[in-house]
Parts: C-alpha cells; sequence; structure tokens
C-alpha cells in the first residue's frame, strides 16, 4: 500500500513529499510576454437535458431569471457566453427554442428531446429569452448548432447545412435580405415574434465534441469503415457545406469547429477552412468518472491498479488539484501539452477551450478522507487551470467554463437549491475571482524554492501528472501594476517573497481562502478577502495559507510599466 501521511484536523498536511526548504520567492519583470484576451472568461449557459436544466427549471413564464440570479451571474462579468447545448445541439432542431417555426403544428415552442429521447425538457428559456438576459450583461454569444445531422447523414448535405445556417439567418441576418434559395424568411419570422433587429451573435460553434464515440459511430453508420484520412475528407466536406450555408447569411460571424480527434489532421489543413474559419475548439474536464474504465473500487496509479482504500487522501488531494489541464517538468500547469496545440498554432487558427472545468462523479467508493476537501480541491484545480490558460494566451483566446447556472450538478458557477438560496461553487468562484484581479499582460516571471512533488494519481479520465508543485505561481500586470497570482496546493502555510521593478509602497492582497469546514448544505467553500502588505524597494512577503488562491496588486508607481 502506498500511503502518504495526512491530518485532517489541526494542521493540514499535504504530503510527506513535499515539504519546504527555505522561502519560496517569485521574481516578476517588467517583460511582457503577450497579452490576456478578456475572453478567457467566458462561460456555458447550458440547457442539458438530464436531472440538470440549467435556467429552464429557474425562469418565469415570460423566460426570465429572478433578479437575485440575475445579480449572482452579472458578479462574473463574463465576456462571452455559449448556448444553447453542448452534446444535447446535436440532437435536436434549433427552432424549438423560438415561437412560429415553419412545419411546427404548435406556434409557441414546445418540450424536446436531447440526447436522451427518455428526457424531455421545456423550452421557457428561449433564444429571446437569452437575448434579453445577454443584452443586459453585455455578453457576446457562441451559438451551438447541430452538425451530426449532415455528418451521420440524417438529413441530406445541403439540407442540413442550410438549417443550420437557418440559426445564423434568424439571429443576425436584417428584415429583408436576401437569404440562400430554399431558407425560410427567418428574418421575418423573428420579427413576428417581437425582435425585428438582429441579435448581433458574434461566434457559431458547429456541433460539439466530436470525440464522442455516438459521433464515430455515427459515421461509421452513415459511411461505413473509413480510414482517417476518408473520415477527415468526409469532415472537411460537411464542413465546408456549412461554412458555405453560414456565410451566405453572414459573411462575418466568427466559427469555431473542433480540433479534437485523429481526423483533425486531415481536414485542419483544408484551404477553405483555414480561410473561412477563425477558431478550432479544444475541451478539458477532470477527473470526470473515478469508475471510467475501471473497477468500482480502483483508481489507477501510473500503470499499477490499487484499490481506493490503499490510497491515502494526501495523494487523492495531490492529484486533484493538479487538473484538469498538463502540467510541466516542474509542476506548473500549462492548459494543454503541445501535442493539442501544435497543429492549430502551425495552421494558424486561434482555440477555444469552449467548455471547462474540475468536474467529479463515481465517488461513492472513494475514502472518506478524501472526500472531506473536495470541493476545495475543485476550486484549487480551476484556478490552476486558469494559470495554464494564461500561459496559453498567445494560442487560446477564448475559454468557456460549463456550468454557468444550475440547480443540481456541483460544477454550476452559480447553483440554486431547492429553498432558492444561491450557492457560489468552486470553480465559478475562481473564475470570477481572476477575472476582478489580473493585469491584461502576462509578465516574465520566475519561481523559486517551491517543493516539487513527482507524479500523480490517475484518477478517473485524468492521466497522471509528470510533476505537481507545491505553488502554481506567474505574473500579470499593466498600467503600472504588477500582480503575482499564487495557487496554494498544499494544506499548510506558506511565505512567500515576491520581487518587482515596482518601489510602491504597499500592495494589496486579494485572497480566496477556504472556509471553515466542508458542509454538503454550504453556500460557498471559498470566502474572500483583501489585506495590505509593505513594499520596500519592490520587495514584499506574502503569508499564504494553505488552500488558498491569492493576487498580489502592487500598485502604480514611477517605475512601473
Amino acid at each position: 500500500m502506498r500511503h502518504l501521511i495526512l491530518t485532517l484536523s489541526g494542521a493540514l498536511l499535504i504530503a510527506a513529499c513535499i515539504s519546504q526548504a527555505g522561502d519560496i520567492e517569485l521574481v516578476i519583470e517588467a517583460t511582457q510576454l503577450h497579452a490576456l484576451d478578456p475572453r478567457l472568461f467566458g462561460q456555458f449557459l447550458e440547457r442539458p437535458f438530464s436531472t440538470e436544466t440549467g435556467p429552464e427549471s429557474l425562469v418565469d413564464t415570460n423566460g426570465d431569471l429572478p433578479e437575485p440570479i440575475v445579480t449572482a451571474l452579472a458578479g462574473m462579468h463574463a465576456p462571452v457566453v455559449r448556448f444553447p447545448a453542448g452534446t444535447d445541439v446535436d440532437f435536436t432542431d434549433w427552432t424549438y427554442l423560438i415561437d412560429r417555426a415553419p412545419g411546427r403544428a404548435s406556434v409557441q415552442r414546445v418540450p424536446t428531446h436531447g440526447r436522451d429521447p427518455e428526457l424531455l425538457v421545456s423550452a421557457r428559456f428561449g433564444w429571446h429569452a437569452y437575448d434579453r438576459l445577454a443584452k443586459r450583461m453585455g455578453w457576446e454569444t457562441i451559438a451551438a448548432v447541430n452538425l451530426l445531422d449532415g455528418l451521420a447523414k440524417r438529413k441530406p448535405l445541403a439540407e442540413a447545412a442550410l438549417h443550420a445556417a437557418g440559426l445564423i439567418a434568424y439571429l443576425n441576418a436584417p428584415l429583408g435580405a436576401t437569404l440562400p434559395a430554399g431558407m425560410p424568411d427567418w428574418p421575418a419570422i423573428r420579427a413576428a415574434n417581437g425582435h425585428p433587429e438582429p441579435f448581433a451573435v458574434r461566434y457559431v460553434q458547429l456541433g460539439n465534441e466530436w470525440f464522442m464515440p455516438f459521433y464515430k459511430e455515427g459515421v461509421k453508420a452513415a459511411c461505413g469503415n473509413l480510414t482517417p484520412e476518408q473520415t477527415g475528407a468526409w469532415y472537411a466536406e460537411v464542413l465546408r457545406a456549412h461554412v458555405a450555408a453560414i456565410r451566405a447569411v453572414d459573411p462575418q460571424i466568427e466559427i469555431i469547429i473542433d480540433a479534437n480527434g485523429r481526423a483533425g489532421a486531415y481536414f485542419l489543413p483544408d484551404p477553405v477552412l483555414r480561410k473561412e474559419v477563425r477558431w478550432v475548439a479544444i475541451h478539458a474536464y477532470a477527473p470526470q468518472d473515478t469508475t471510467h474504465g475501471l473497477t468500482k473500487t480502483k483508481v489507477t496509479v501510473a500503470t499499477n491498479d490499487l484499490a481506493a482504500g490503499d490510497v491515502s487522501a494526501a495523494e487523492f488531494w495531490q492529484a486533484w488539484t493538479a487538473m484538469p489541464g498538463v502540467c510541466d517538468a516542474v509542476g506548473q500547469n500549462q492548459a494543454f501539452g503541445a501535442e493539442r496545440l501544435d497543429l492549430p498554432r502551425a495552421l494558424g487558427y486561434r482555440v477555444a477551450v469552449t467548455e471547462w472545468n474540475w468536474n467529479c462523479w463515481g465517488t461513492n467508493s472513494l475514502p472518506t478522507e478524501a472526500l472531506a476537501h473536495l470541493h476545495r480541491a475543485a476550486g484549487i484545480g480551476a484556478a490552476q487551470f486558469i494559470h495554464g490558460l494564461f500561459r496559453r494566451g498567445d494560442l487560446i483566446g477564448m475559454a468557456v467554463q460549463s456550468m454557468m447556472l444550475g440547480t443540481q450538478w456541483a460544477i454550476a458557477a452559480v447553483k440554486v437549491r431547492s429553498d432558492g438560496q444561491l450557492i457560489r461553487c468552486p470553480q465559478g468562484q475562481m473564475s470570477g475571482f481572476y477575472r476582478a484581479h489580473h493585469g491584461p499582460m502576462l509578465l516574465q516571471s520566475r519561481l523559486s524554492g517551491a517543493a516539487i512533488a513527482p507524479g500523480t494519481l490517475t484518477i478517473g479520465w485524468a492521466f497522471a501528472q509528470p510533476a505537481v508543485a507545491q505553488i502554481d505561481a506567474l505574473a500579470t500586470g499593466g498600467n503600472g501594476h504588477y500582480i503575482a497570482h499564487l495557487v496554494n496546493r498544499g494544506t499548510v502555510p506558506l511565505t512567500v517573497v515576491i520581487r518587482t521593478p515596482a518601489t510602491a509602497g504597499s500592495a494589496t492582497v486579494h485572497r480566496l481562502l477556504p472556509c471553515e469546514s466542508e458542509k454538503p448544505d454550504a453556500l460557498s467553500w471559498f470566502t474572500e478577502d483583501a489585506v495590505s502588505v509593505a513594499v520596500r524597494d519592490g520587495i514584499c512577503r506574502v503569508e499564504m495559507p494553505g488552500m488558498a488562491v491569492i493576487a498580489v496588486d502592487i500598485a502604480p508607481d514611477s517605475k512601473g510599466l
């Protein structure tokens, strides 16, 4: 048995293999590495067809959310929001979210099935209700639309592409616009539904998660056994048809396609796609199902299976706080490895992480001690992944955390209990915190003195990390500010020395600290505050509690950026 020591009361210790020797130091330089796009703080306002229906069960008969929920969503300051669905978008017709759809018996929107034919979800929160909220919030929108109808030949390709483009015509085409032959007058229908002016949606994403088995199975059923080259060629043909239909109704909308799967190497180089498609999407979730591919009581440690009871709580904590994402050899999160990013970079695409979160289920067989800090681990994991997005910000220009609002799933940024209480889930807290406390540029920085633990467990769908550093640290800045961002993956307090070119007399330390206890009915698992520390000759010492996330903002001065 591979036990490491963890005391779950009193002083908390992360693991015997992580210990502090001397000062931890972060040196921040004025050198600017790349800009950080505000769209890295997007959210996914999803309507899943499951026990979780997102906003659907929370809106009134007009499709509007209660003001306390609106206020909570506004506090996220999300610049871009994806709507209406992820996986289910490829199993639904977009017209179920509008009134007066041609060919439908009912004038009004009707409840609809998603991927699961046994589940029926109402459509009160349709496109018009969403648009009212988006306009009020100042969100840019990613409209997700069905692609699998065309790929799996559930409809003739031309018909599937025309219908998918119809959503963009409904959302963006002006009244009287010339539309492709055979397309209904969607702008006129939109006007009849009370919105003569275009919604002005900026992005459209074609399908969702093409690596999922139902994509592969659908293409195989429609096309037979194809080689990767043949699969890539079929994807390229389908995508070109959809892109052409969309461009016929909106030449300016930015198109997002999937970059996952081996077939991407064969369709992403297509010259038409390279010209017309700005973004490719990759997703990141971890650990997901802790029983995935294993027996119910197993987790995987490198190549050896162990019973969950043979793994200490410290090992679970160490792995959970280093996911999602890929850590480098010194344990700093990089979001994605080169194998996911090199091809999009070489071909000139920008990367949009249109779904990501720390998401875990199937934990019933795990030790109680390991689960005691599950929510805190989720928050720390989300924070260090945001660091990875920052580090890859030269290529990743957009990220969408899933999900923004819910009633059942623990990953919702804002979760509404049955009694109406609003829960601030840790993943969403981290996104809101970094949105409020970061500079516009990633700065050159060097971390030293932080202990590094070798390797982690493989849990669920997450692979083993090569190393995990005690602290994940980087720096942002702009307008004279130097901001140190520190994630304490450990559970013991640390002292960090921060050196900058600034000569300001003080710094503000914005902190997200773990609440006293992790109760199932908690309304928040982290609490935010701010303290001041002295800065002398550009140096300050910061005391960092265990399981904490901080942003140390050293204010402008005459020697700033």
